[in-house]
């Protein structure tokens, strides 16, 4: 097996071919510039992103193919925000929800899923971040 690819449920994977995991896809938020957006600044109806960990990876999002696994979502009208002591800010979505995952080779970002479930979500304060339209485009088409 080469070192570019990895062996996965016995089969051979492409590296090449895989999303960008939690640490790429900071690191490539970081130098796009995008930046972080702090829990008191959020508000119903604003736009964010927030970063895809390696538990929801894992675990929500194991129907994906290795490189259409989601990196990073675009909330577009999450209604009610509740922060903790803990640092987890709690929130309700009514509107879509647009996942885009990275390429860890090409750095190519990919609409991968849109959802309009309504439903609660827990996200860590510091992976969230302020929208970058330009990088991930809330009008782009799931390819």
């Amino acid at each position: 097996m080469s070192q570019e690819s990895l062996l996965e449920n016995g089969q051979s994977i492409e590296l090449k071919n895989r999303s960008m995991n939690e640490k790429q896809t900071l690191d490539f938020l970081q130098s796009k510039g995008v930046q972080p957006m702090e829990d008191q600044c959020l508000r119903p109806g604003q736009p964010f992103l927030f970063l895809l960990g390696e538990t929801i990876r894992t675990k929500s999002l194991k129907n994906f193919t290795p490189d259409r696994k989601p990196s990073i979502a675009l909330v577009l009208n999450p209604l009610i925000f509740n922060s903790d002591s803990t640092g987890v800010t709690s929130f309700e979505n009514r509107g879509e929800i647009i996942y885009y995952a990275i390429n860890s080779k090409t750095r190519e970002v990919v609409e991968v899923k849109r959802s309009n479930e309504a439903k609660g979500y827990n996200v860590i304060d510091g992976d969230i971040f302020q929208p970058n339209n330009d990088i991930f485009p809330p009008d782009s088409k799931i390819i």
